[in-house]
């Protein structure tokens, strides 16, 4: 089978709950701009752009992580984790749409109406045209750690082991053995683990191992890990360090040192990386993807950390404790803060973000597990790449998370 057919046979490029534009792979040179720095004293509030206006909360609450959409419906794990509700993006209005005998349901991700999830031991596809199990798998992967990732007629599972079936017929393909599972990330050529401390690169057109590279860290963190595309680069970030390789051949492009506040995660755009770091005293940094430059710097409150940027146009969004903060993408001033009555879910599911894109609509999950939907007014949508770990499953932005690559725009 053909990986270039296979991977390009749409027009969009679906990657962790992102709608993406298959010209967010194309490479270029970014133009490294004089590094700045923003503090919370010098915050902006003028800049009307990016509005927010609520429409529901959901009445039920949901596990932290992933919410996929789909043709109007967006699809969530309540508490328990062996059921999946879908709700009406209008309204929030819903039911449970299928039980499973698995356990430990996980990550998700639509495609052509088929929500894959995650769980112990392998995964499940849902037909959710007819609310009900098309197939299952369990090919003793373990625990689920990061949403999968579908790449036209496959499905990568990123449990302890990282699994590799086809979507439609759940043959089981190939089988990686890993020693401390991360997120996926693909470009049309090759799809990208980061395991442990490596990044590990793969042929999209038979699965075959092409290169592997170790991020040069001093300390291990189990978690958060980070994986995208960007430019022409497989970027990685685990602990204090944030590493760029050459997609095609694994050579090291540049490395950047976080410093003490180890605790990051990122966004990718073609030219530009956003990091937020830190707990005590979280920032938002902008680095060039081609030298690893930083452009500029914003300080953020302390409060309990950043949660991994979302960008929509010349937006960046990310929760720093319980309030969402929109900062512009240019210059690193903050254009608004949203203050919730709970508190967000940063900690308990480190590699999803609690915000996810749907078309116009802005949805936050709380930390009491419920979620806000907000209409937005922002900017275009930009062309963006990035990794699976992703962050939200499922919507029409640049958000980080994992999904599907060559039809659209993937799922979480």
């Amino acid at each position: 089978m053909d990986g270039q057919t296979r991977v390009t046979r749409r027009d969009a490029l679906r990657v962790g709950g992102t709608l993406l534009g298959t010209s967010a792979l194309a490479s270029g040179t970014g133009r490294a701009q004089q590094s700045t720095e923003t503090s919370s004293s010098q915050r902006t509030h003028d800049n009307p752009s990016g509005s927010l206006t609520h429409e529901w909360v959901s009445g039920g609450r949901y596990e932290s992580g992933p919410i996929a959409a789909a043709n109007g419906r967006i699809f969530l794990i309540p508490a328990g984790g062996r059921a999946i509700d879908v709700l009406s993006l209008e309204t929030g209005q819903g039911q449970q749409l299928i039980t499973t005998e698995a356990s430990n349901l996980s990550g998700l991700t639509v495609a052509d109406d088929i929500l894959y999830a995650s769980h112990e031991g392998g995964v499940t596809a849902f037909d959710t045209t007819r609310g009900e199990v098309w197939w299952q798998r369990q090919s003793g992967l373990g625990e689920p750690r990061y949403h999968p990732l579908v790449l036209d007629n496959w499905i990568l599972v990123p449990n302890e082991q990282l699994g590799v079936y086809n979507a439609e017929t759940s043959e089981e393909l190939f089988v990686y053995a890993g020693q401390g599972s991360g997120p996926l990330a693909a470009t049309t050529d090759q799809f990208f683990w980061l395991d442990r401390r490596s990044i590990r690169a793969f042929s999209v057109a038979d699965g075959s191992p092409m290169w592997t590279r170790e991020i040069q860290a001093e300390e291990y963190y189990p978690r958060p890990k980070n994986i995208a595309t960007a430019n022409g680069a497989v970027i990685g970030g685990i602990g204090h360090t944030v590493a760029a390789f050459e997609a095609a051949t694994g050579t090291q492009r540049w490395v950047h040192d976080l410093g003490d506040e180890p605790r990051s995660q990122f966004v990718a755009t073609p030219e530009a990386l956003y990091v937020a770091h830190g707990y005590d005293n979280p920032v938002l940094k902008k680095l060039n993807t081609s030298s690893g430059e930083v452009m500029w710097r914003s300080r953020l409150p302390s409060d309990d950390g950043a949660g991994r940027p979302t960008v929509i146009g010349t937006t960046v969004l990310l929760m720093n404790g319980n309030t969402l903060i929109a900062i512009d993408s240019l210059s690193g001033d903050v254009r608004w803060e949203r203050a919730f009555g709970n508190r967000l879910r940063i900690g308990s599911s480190p590699n999803d973000s609690p915000i996810t894109v749907v078309g116009d609509r802005l949805l936050v999950q709380s930390d009491d597990g419920h979620v806000y939907s907000f209409r937005t007014e922002f900017d275009p949508w930009p062309q963006t790449s990035e990794g699976m770990g992703l962050g939200a499953l499922a919507g029409l932005a640049a958000v980080a998370g994992a999904g599907l690559l060559s039809r659209w725009r993937g799922g979480a």
